[in-house]
């Protein structure tokens, strides 16, 4: 779930990487470039570098047509993703400057001024559905934040202080991780972290939300549950997401638990090909978290049993750091292809969606590992719906941990279906939307 500035910087970077070697001189040529990208490039170049006016195609379902100078994205082009995001105007070495229109996946419009690949000057915002009878709002956006507008419930809040959430969360931290119940001897507990790392759109912090309060009326979980969120709209006693309060958050649960008792660690966020986590939260910076130095956390907090969701673009590629008997590792995706869903409007995101609403809510389902493959069959009948490029979820279970859970849903009854039973649901989801 990267943000268009990375996707736009990434292309760019390997356009330059890609022309190396190219025939010298001005003139319209046709090469496909599958030796590194699968993806080609039709037009001018000059010096071995795209120069003039071409049209770049990757296999990721982005393209790119427009005016090219010394490798870069420059002058007068239009961008399109996979996932239905389209941009047309100005660009300026690889990022987005001067007048634009940048249409989002869920329909919204933009039409205004751009710097450094961010709204920056006066626009206008076209919704796709109207919020409380709201359907256009005009503005002025710095640094990509709404600043000022004509429908003041659009703008952004202002940073928070830095100085005030610093000594205000270190107390709602402590807090509510001094509430967390000890586990009862010669029982199985499921213990709850959520965490939503990326503040500028409010789907992660809806579906940890959602998540949370699942498993507390469904597993019981009360006050054996945490939720970390970076957002917008962040009330006083939120816990924002950070690697700092992650592992404080894991430290604290692990102390509380037996040596028998099961985690489930929910992330959701954007992710990177370099397998990092994006933290965000508008006016603190905090610091992104990669697979070694999520494993290593983990790790540290020496919880025995742990069921582990990772729900980014990218996320496959944490599997390798993460797994152990154990462990199960779940990832919305795999570890070279993106995952969808993550609008500022949104619930859900595509695998929170189909995880948790719909396998877990609608269809009941208790075990973790069977709600993860009715998921994937949900996220990748959307994915057709809207021809994007499959997401390819996935997961690895270790022989200890799925022999726990077992064990876990015996003792609180819940019987596990029957192969029938998976099979008449196999066929509901397929006749599902």
């Amino acid at each position: 779930m990267n943000t268009r500035r990375t996707g736009l910087l990434r292309l760019a970077v390997l356009l330059l990487t890609l022309v190396a070697g190219f025939i010298a001189g001005l003139g319209f040529q046709h090469q496909p470039m599958d030796a590194v990208s699968g993806g080609h490039y039709s037009g001018d170049r000059a010096g071995g570098l795209y120069h003039g006016r071409g049209v770049y195609v990757s296999d990721d379902g982005q393209s790119y047509t427009g005016e090219f100078s010394e490798g870069y994205f420059h002058g007068s082009g239009e961008l399109r993703r996979g996932d239905g995001y389209h941009y047309s105007g100005g660009f300026h070495y690889g990022m987005a400057e001067g007048e634009g229109r940048e249409q989002l996946a869920n329909g919204d419009v933009y039409i205004g001024e751009f710097a450094n690949d961010q709204r920056d000057g006066i626009g206008q915002v076209i919704l796709a559905k109207a919020v409380d009878g709201v359907k256009q709002y005009n503005g002025r956006w710095q640094r990509g934040r709404l600043i000022e507008s004509d429908q003041p419930q659009f703008q952004d809040q202002q940073p928070i202080k830095t100085e005030y959430a610093l000594y205000h969360q270190a107390d709602v931290l402590q807090r509510q991780l001094a509430a967390i119940k000890a586990g009862e001897n010669d029982r199985i507990e499921l213990y709850f972290i959520g965490f939503a790392g990326v503040g500028a759109e409010r789907v992660f912090g809806r579906e940890t939300a959602y998540a949370q309060a699942l498993f507390e009326r469904q597993f019981d979980t009360q006050n054996r549950s945490i939720a970390l969120i970076n957002s917008k709209a962040n009330g006083d006693d939120v816990i924002l997401a950070s690697s700092t309060s992650l592992q404080r958050s894991l430290d604290a649960v692990a102390r509380a638990m037996n040596s028998e008792d099961i985690l489930f660690l929910m992330i959701t966020s954007h992710g990177s090909k370099s397998h990092h986590l994006s933290v965000q939260q508008p006016g603190i910076d905090l610091v992104d978290i990669s697979d070694q130095q999520l494993a290593s956390m983990i790790e540290q907090s020496s919880i025995k049993y742990k069921v582990i969701m990772v729900s980014a673009c990218y996320s496959g590629g944490f599997i390798e750091a993460l797994q152990s008997p154990n462990t199960l590792v779940m990832t919305s995706s795999n570890s070279h292809r993106s995952s969808f869903g993550c609008t500022d409007d949104a619930d859900f995101t595509y695998f929170g969606r189909a995880y948790f609403q719909k396998a877990m809510t609608e269809f009941g389902e208790h075990s973790f590992e069977s709600a993860f493959y009715l998921a994937k069959q949900w996220v990748g009948q959307w994915e057709r719906e809207q021809d994007y490029q499959p997401s390819q979820p996935q997961i690895a279970v270790g022989t200890a941990v799925a022999a726990q859970l077992q064990r876990w849903r015996s003792q609180r009854g819940l019987v596990d279906r029957q192969q029938s039973e998976h099979a008449v649901i196999t066929e509901r989801v397929s006749d599902d939307y």
